[in-house]
């Protein structure tokens, strides 16, 4: 049985996780920052991207393992 702590994350930009555990939410916070940076330095606006760059994020080492 999990005892494990659930929260509500809420994420910059309006979105809520429901339910996440403590290191997952370490996890999506890890690769927020990821994409902030990532973002900032292709001069993209990370709010709204196109398939094409969310595929090119998703690809990078620090998305994979934040």
């Amino acid at each position: 049985m999990d005892n494990e702590k659930r929260l509500d994350l809420q994420l910059p930009g309006g979105m809520v996780v429901v339910g996440v555990t403590e290191k997952e939410a370490d996890v999506l916070r890890a690769r927020h920052a990821f994409v902030e940076q990532y973002c900032r330095g292709k001069g993209w606006d990370m709010l709204n991207l196109t398939i094409d760059q969310l595929l090119e994020v998703r690809a990078q080492p620090g998305w994979k393992n934040p």
